[in-house]
């Protein structure tokens, strides 16, 4: 994904096209390790990848809002809704329970995911009253310990 995203010159939205296309490539062109990723949850809090998914697609979100496409109020928790609709797209394909003809029709799909999913986001001016703030393994284990939390538990913060 960051491989995607550095090959990019626009940095408005087609960076993150790419970046959805690379991660559903990557689940369609290997199946397997997908599924065992997914399902190891191989990004958790111990996972060594660098740089992590979640991080690439956080920094792209983050120039996207500062290039003025996100307004900073919709910034917060965009990287979940964005990452939830990919990783949806990417199981399904997987999964076998949605089917593209080649890879060119999956990277249009992801392309469309991506422009659908920002849209609201993009053109909201104040959050929502009480939007719950989420969090994953990733996020907590870059915030580092806190006083008084319990560990994660999946699903829940």
């Amino acid at each position: 994904m960051g491989e995607a995203v550095a090959d990019v010159t626009d940095h408005r939205l087609q960076p993150l096209i790419a970046l959805g296309r690379s991660y559903i490539r990557w689940a369609v062109e290997d199946p397997a390790v997908a599924r065992l990723v997914f399902r190891a949850g191989a990004t958790g809090p111990d996972s060594v990848v660098t740089p992590h998914p979640h991080g690439v697609l956080g920094a792209e979100l983050d120039r996207f809002a500062a290039a003025g496409a996100l307004p900073a109020t919709a910034r917060p928790g965009a990287d979940f809704t964005v990452w939830a609709a990919l990783h949806g797209l990417a199981v399904l394909l997987v999964d076998g329970l949605g089917h593209t003809d080649d890879e060119r029709a999956a990277d249009l799909q992801a392309e469309r995911l991506v422009r659908a999913v920002l849209t609201g986001p993009a053109q909201e001016e104040t959050p929502s009253a009480g939007r719950p703030a989420l969090g994953s393994a990733h996020t907590r284990r870059l915030a580092g310990p806190q006083p008084g939390r319990a560990p994660a538990t999946p699903g829940r913060r």
